[in-house]
């Protein structure tokens, strides 16, 4: 083999030395006396080993003949004559999974490597298997032809040796995912695989071996890498070295992590006589996730990515058995064609054909992308996927195509009934025409009644708009010149507010002792005097202050009761609206004669004559300041009280127009809405009337 085979660029992975001899061997190994009791059947086994580690690593089928075909046979016919004929029999499969149940946990699990003789007996077994894995996990549609058997029987041989790593190569949609997971399940292994997310790198592969360890430290896993996984190509590192040495090396770091990786297989260490050292320990877990580690590498041929991958990374070939896909043959696509296309609705005459067409299209592209390689020095690679794409193509059109022809058939038959019912009908509208022209008339003429009706209100309606918008306007501008003298004659009212605030001020300050101590005078200051009698004739519009009693009437007024609430009252009542002209005056003479006498315009002068005095004249003064006011604002809110009425007297003329123009209105939309409805009734019996005609 290694002179007939010699490695170039395109075989760089034809690489035999003395590992493929320890995987022959290795598998000879496992058999039994029990399955194997003959030399044939031993020689037999002997040709399956050599072909699994030499023929299936081959990517040209010339060399695959060469060996299955040439070496041998030669060996066999020159060592183990009598054996030739058992041991070439066809086809060559092997397996310990025939007596197997994955799903059973308590059944017994009598695996034993042996002969599985014809692929109806790996057919029923795998589809029986494969019926268990869809109900358990996420169901696969697999079409279990002759040569998926074929691959899926390798694939299950190399996870069931110890430390068994496969590379299988083939063009995507070839099958080497699936048949990986269903050949996985069959030898009782779990699945690993890295799920790839945004940002996706280093540190999250090195947290997924972390997690595949750990696993690994309690059961079988395959772990199965696809080159859609190599976002770096870092990432082969860590593979090659798992493949190399079983362990990544710094993947652990820590102490604990290692202590609690220990701690896992500890007991089981112990029981095999382990030295409880912290070094044979971590070599124990390593050994045992290196022989419970399977990994499976699922790659693409296509470009030069492969080789280079190979050449940078050794162990990716050289610490693993590979299993080359290849192009399916005739009877796999025409299986895989009948499977998708048998629940289709296909005529029975035709069908077969219609399948052996989609086979003959998929392979005619391979001698095309020949003849295309050779005119134009480019390769085109026709893949089990574009099979698959191109059966769901015609499957997807198909129903696309029957549902256009159902509908376009459903249309004829509705049309063709349509038809007769028109037929039918015609005769019976002929009849109802007459009838019905009678009827359009007659709801012409109410229409045209209506319409006149309509017109002489709407002209009614639009005066007494009129009239109600010149009249809303007449009132918005009176409301607004009210607004503005009320504003003008309370803006004068507030002049005296300040007044009036000291007034009150004033008499707060005041008290009964201070009124009592100003009547106690007997001949009080001129200036107090005339303080008091201004506030005796503010107070009192009916008397008269005589000249000549003048303080003994003062005092009088000084010794009523309730003189301070009095004079309080007095101005915040109605009372400071009514002072009249005559006590204006006199009340204004005396205080001038205050004017006069304060000469320095002291404004202390009265507090330092008499408390009470001092108080009463403030009191004084802001009374005749508010009747200042009042006197010029009085017959402005006269005037205001006298437009607001008469203002309100014109709103309610207005309401009452428009409660009128509403009557009208609302009689004009009966109207309207009588006229529309007649003129519907009208439209639809002359539409009637002329479908008719």
């Amino acid at each position: 083999i290694l002179e007939k085979l010699p490695r170039t660029p395109v075989k760089f992975h034809y690489i035999f030395n003395l590992r493929d001899l320890s995987r022959i061997y290795e598998g000879l190994c496992v058999s039994s006396i029990d399955k194997f009791p003959t030399k044939d059947s031993l020689v037999r086994l002997w040709r399956n080993e050599c072909t699994r580690v030499f023929s299936d690593k081959l990517c040209v089928e010339g060399d695959r003949q060469m060996v299955s075909e040439e070496v041998l046979p030669d060996l066999i016919k020159e060592f183990f004559p009598d054996c030739m004929d058992f041991a070439m029999r066809e086809p060559l499969l092997f397996g310990d999974f025939l007596l197997t149940e994955p799903e059973d946990i308590d059944a017994e699990d009598p695996r034993l490597y042996e002969d599985l003789e014809d692929f109806d007996n790996v057919r029923k077994k795998m589809e029986y298997i494969l019926e268990e894995y869809n109900g358990r996990l996420k169901p696969m549609e697999l079409v279990l032809f002759n040569y998926a058997l074929d691959h899926l029987v390798r694939v299950h041989r190399i996870i069931r040796f110890p430390r068994g790593n496969a590379l299988l190569v083939g063009y995507g949609g070839s099958g080497k995912q699936s048949l990986t997971r269903l050949a996985a399940y069959t030898a009782g292994h779990n699945i690993f695989q890295i799920t790839l997310a945004r940002n996706y790198g280093e540190r999250e592969f090195k947290e997924d071996l972390q997690k595949l360890y750990k696993q690994l430290a309690k059961e079988s896993v395959v772990f199965m890498f696809t080159d859609a996984h190599i976002v770096d190509e870092g990432f082969l590192e860590y593979i090659n070295n798992m493949l190399t040495i079983g362990m990544v090396p710094a993947l652990f770091d820590s102490d604990d992590d290692k202590n609690n990786l220990v701690n896992m297989v500890k007991d089981e260490a112990k029981r095999q006589g382990v030295r409880e050292s912290k070094d044979a320990l971590w070599n124990f877990f390593v050994n045992k996730a290196r022989d419970n580690l399977h990994i499976v590498l699922c790659m693409s041929p296509a470009g030069d990515t492969l080789r280079i991958r190979c050449r940078n990374f050794p162990g990716l070939v050289s610490n693993t058995c590979i299993d080359w896909f290849f192009t399916w043959p005739e009877e796999a696509l025409y299986a895989v064609a009948q499977n998708f296309l048998e629940q289709e609705p296909l005529p029975a005459d035709h069908k077969d054909n219609i399948i052996k067409h989609i086979v003959h299209v998929h392979l005619s592209i391979a001698d095309l992308s020949e003849e295309f390689l050779h005119k134009f020095k480019r390769k085109n690679h026709s893949t089990p996927k574009n099979y698959l794409d191109f059966i769901n193509n015609y499957r997807t059109l198909l129903k696309s195509n029957r549902k256009y022809i159902d509908s376009q058939v459903k249309r004829l038959e509705g049309g063709l009934t349509k038809l007769i019912q028109a037929s039918e009908e015609v005769t019976v509208l002929s009849a109802k025409l007459e009838k019905a022209n009678v009827v359009v008339q007659e709801n012409k003429a109410k229409v045209e009644k209506l319409i006149v009706e309509i017109d002489t209100n709407t002209a009614q309606a639009n005066a007494q708009q009129q009239i109600a918008a010149e009249k809303k306007v007449e009132l918005d501008e009176n409301r607004a010149k009210i607004s503005a003298d009320k504003a003008e004659a309370d803006a004068a009212l507030e002049q005296a507010e300040p007044a009036l605030e000291m007034a009150r001020a004033a008499l707060d300050k005041l008290s009964k002792k201070d009124l009592d101590e100003l009547k106690a005078l007997p001949q009080p200051p001129t200036a107090v005097r005339w303080v008091v009698s201004a506030t005796y004739i503010l107070l009192n519009a009916k008397k008269k202050l005589s000249p000549d009693n003048e303080w003994s009437s003062c005092r009088e007024l000084l010794g009523e009761m309730g003189l301070l609430g009095k004079i309080l009252a007095f101005s915040a009542g109605k009372d400071k609206d009514n002072i009249k002209d005559n006590q204006v005056k006199n009340a204004r003479e005396y205080l001038n004669r205050i004017y006069r006498e304060n000469k320095d315009d002291d404004p202390k002068f009265m507090e330092k004559k008499n408390k009470a005095a001092a108080g009463l004249n403030v009191w004084n003064e802001a009374m005749l300041k508010y009747n200042e006011v009042y006197r010029v604002v009085e017959p402005k809110r006269k005037a205001v009280a006298a437009a607001t009425k008469k203002l309100l007297q014109a709103e309610s003329d207005l309401e009452k127009i428009s409660n009128e123009l509403n009557a009208l209105n609302k009689q004009l939309a009966i109207l309207q809405e009588e006229k529309e409805k007649q003129e519907a009734e009208l439209a639809i019996l002359t539409a009637e009337a002329e479908k008719m005609a």
